[in-house]
């Protein structure tokens, strides 16, 4: 009996081990997958650690891939010029120097962060609210930012105030691309080991400076709090990618109001630029002008390319004296935006006509001592016209040794002794010869 005894416990023994075996070898869920694997890996390959943080899913490095999701490549743009007037595709590393790129990620324009395909599918870059949500859980941004910066000074200046990364976030003072802190310099690298700032995906237009803005979040090294503020669009900064992909709703573009940069008695230069292309391409774009406040493209329109950005219009056929109300369009596939009206008044028309103004000074100098036979000559504007440019009368290029000018020129004592111009009649005759001498 003892035996058996022996045999029951060392079989219930058996069991309980087995039952501990095979609940350890059981299949995961979903969620320990993820929390086991705990990364992320984008376009090209680059692996990223990620971290829960409340209700949300994070990298927790930079973004540093250089290429969109569907593999259309992001240009790398080094000169300080063109990345300040650029409203396409862009990144750089910090200082153009490679080695920047694994710690500290890629610095991209917005309009990069906009394509709502540079974070690896599945995941986006943050909206403002998002971020917030993120700040909010660690205790509002006043002490958010020391619960999200890297520990030490390894990366961050001295003194790294508050800095505890108890969220794990792990943010890291990456720079930024673009104005300096006072807004007057396009500096290019500024803040390494100072600053990070992150792009949000939203953005409003202020339309009393008529100025486009983008939301972001920033961290300094002597400060434990986050700052939520906004920037323009073409600056370069970090992006961390949050878990969750997000559908980019379609829009109508955002047109900023134009300026006209030109104008004349009946022509008018403007530049207008197009900030967002509302998430679909611009397929036409220019401006519109017209009497009446408000034009629209079923007024008069220019039409000028495609795409967003800075573009210029050149408006013709206008009136002398005329006031004008001009507005900038954009199409995509949501519709036709306008941007905010400008006015101008055209010039006082200043051309010296050839018909009604220089005629008339030959009839009253010239009729009565150039008569063939008593009869006078043939004043007729086309005739006239003609007879002065056969004869060699108009220098069009050296406009005071045109013959017509200088030979009843009241200041001339040694030709023409017979009936002179005026000082008034010299001076506009002058004028239409530098205008072009033209038959109008």
């Amino acid at each position: 009996m003892k035996t058996k005894g022996k045999i029951r416990l060392l079989s219930l023994s058996m069991l309980i081990l087995l039952s501990i075996i095979l609940i350890g070898c059981s299949k995961p869920t979903q969620e320990e997958t993820q929390n086991q694997s705990n990364t992320v890996t984008d376009k090209e390959g680059n692996v990223y650690k990620t971290v829960t943080i409340g209700t949300q899913v994070w990298m927790n490095e930079n973004l540093k891939v250089t290429v969109l999701n569907d593999g259309t490549n992001i240009p790398n743009v080094k000169d300080n010029t063109a990345w300040a007037d650029l409203h396409t595709l862009g990144y750089c590393w910090y200082n153009n120097d490679l080695a920047n790129r694994d710690s500290n990620g890629g610095l991209y324009n917005w309009y990069t962060v906009n394509t709502g395909k540079l974070c690896p599918t599945g995941w986006h870059v943050p909206t403002d609210d998002e971020w917030t949500v993120l700040t909010t859980h660690l205790g509002g941004e006043s002490v958010a930012g020391g619960k999200l910066k890297e520990i030490g000074t390894a990366h961050w200046n001295s003194p790294n105030k508050g800095a505890t990364n108890e969220s794990g976030f792990t943010a890291l003072p990456a720079g930024y691309c673009g104005y300096d802190q006072i807004g007057a310099n396009f500096n290019h690298f500024v803040e390494l080991g100072k600053t990070a700032i992150w792009w949000s995906s939203s953005f409003y237009l202020d339309t009393i400076e008529d100025m486009f803005w983008v939301y972001i979040r920033g961290i300094t090294f002597d400060q434990n709090g986050v700052v939520s503020s906004d920037h323009l669009p073409s600056m370069g900064f970090s992006v961390r990618c949050l878990k969750g992909a997000v559908s980019q709703a379609l829009t109508a573009p955002i047109v900023t109001i134009p300026w006209v940069t030109n104008f004349t008695s009946t022509t008018a230069t403007v530049e207008s630029n197009i900030v967002f292309d509302g998430g679909s391409s611009v397929i036409a774009r220019g401006v519109c002008w017209s009497n009446s406040s408000l034009p629209t493209i079923g007024n008069n329109k220019t039409t000028d390319g495609t795409g967003i950005g800075i573009f210029t219009s050149s408006i013709t056929g206008l009136s002398p004296n005329t006031s004008y109300n001009v507005r900038a369009y954009a199409t995509n596939s949501s519709g036709t935006a306008y941007g905010s009206q400008t006015s101008f008044t055209t010039k006082i028309n200043d051309d010296v006509s050839f018909s009604s103004q220089i005629i008339p000074i030959f009839t009253s100098k010239c009729v009565a001592c150039h008569k063939t036979g008593g009869q006078s000559p043939n004043l007729s504007v086309t005739n006239a016209f003609n007879s002065l440019i056969s004869m060699n009368l108009v220098n069009k290029t050296t406009f005071t040794s045109s013959k017509i000018y200088i030979e009843a020129n009241p200041t001339n004592t040694t030709v023409h002794s017979w009936k002179k111009y005026t000082i008034d009649e010299a001076a506009l005759v002058l004028k239409w010869i530098q205008q072009g001498a033209k038959n109008n």
